[in-house]
């Protein structure tokens, strides 16, 4: 998807895009006004009034797309909105003539400005994040990591109930303490609390010797794997059998979480430039508004 829409019809859209930017280009620099170059000349009105109608047009199209239902429309909407937006920063400026201040025409090119580059991470992100959800995970959906997830508590305070003393009251805590998702920045900066983590290392602690512990042992999976041999030394066949089993569930567990929260994070940064690039292009309509009655009655 991300290759056809833009490099659709031999990239025909950022053809015309280029095409546009270079006239407005040519034009700026055949001009000759009597003071700088600004946008009340005459082709100042000119590429605003271009810049005006692209904007407004591209608006259009983001709710035009929700009308398309053919695969083909989108891409020629997407190619479309693509490098027709990004010329806007081209033509946009050569129509402030560069010239900026504290006012509203300075207000609308900077939205203007946001809107764009809130489309390219969008671009980014949809190019970047759809392949890592694919492979974390790993031929899952979201649902079906959540149900294991879901399976694993079950069986977890099962086992707890058998073993009792301390290990139930963790194993509990971490059920309850479970956290999938969490706050939008949370989702967004993949900041997470490891229950299933803390839980694990908890219950192992408890079925080590201290004394046995060698303190070069620092690497998380070299800790790990030095106490499930010290579990497998335990004098009750029974009980190191189902601490055995606690732990492989835990270490599951917490792989699973882990996906799943990174699963949310991935989503989110996918589509988190929506809550920005809407919200942007709704203003910079409205103060491209402003901006024309201004020039047009005040100026």
């Amino acid at each position: 998807m991300f290759d056809s829409y833009l490099k659709l019809d031999n990239f025909r859209f950022l053809k015309w895009a280029v095409a546009l930017c270079v006239a407005c280009i040519a034009l700026y620099v055949l001009h000759d006004p009597i003071d700088a170059p600004n946008g009340g000349t005459w082709l100042g009105y000119t590429l605003g009034g271009l810049t005006g109608g692209i904007c407004i047009w591209l608006a259009w199209l983001g709710v035009r797309k929700r009308q398309f239902h053919a695969a083909s429309q989108v891409r020629v909407w997407l190619s479309a909105h693509v490098y027709l937006g990004l010329s806007l920063l081209v033509i946009g400026s050569l129509h402030s003539g560069f010239q900026f201040a504290w006012n509203v025409h300075t207000l609308t090119y900077v939205l203007m400005v946001l809107v764009v580059v809130s489309g390219v991470y969008g671009i980014v992100a949809y190019a970047r994040y759809p392949a890592k959800i694919t492979r974390n995970r790993r031929g899952m959906d979201s649902e079906g990591l959540l149900r294991e997830v879901l399976d694993i508590d079950s069986d977890l305070l099962k086992l707890a109930d058998n073993i009792g003393g301390q290990t139930q009251e963790v194993v509990s805590r971490s059920v309850q303490h479970t956290r999938i998702g969490g706050t939008w920045r949370d989702q967004v900066l993949g900041r997470y609390d490891d229950t299933a983590g803390d839980a694990l290392s908890q219950v192992l602690d408890d079925s080590t010797d201290a004394s046995d512990y060698d303190s070069q042992t620092s690497k998380p999976n070299d800790t790990m794997m030095f106490m499930a041999s010290s579990v497998l030394k335990l004098d009750d066949p029974k009980r190191g059998e189902q601490l055995r089993r606690l732990t492989s569930l835990l270490a599951r567990k917490q792989d699973l979480v882990l996906r799943l929260n990174r699963d949310v994070t991935h989503r989110a940064r996918m589509r988190v430039w929506l809550f920005f690039h809407i919200p942007l292009t709704v203003a910079l309509l409205a103060a491209l508004l402003v901006h024309v009655i201004a020039v047009f009655f005040y100026w």
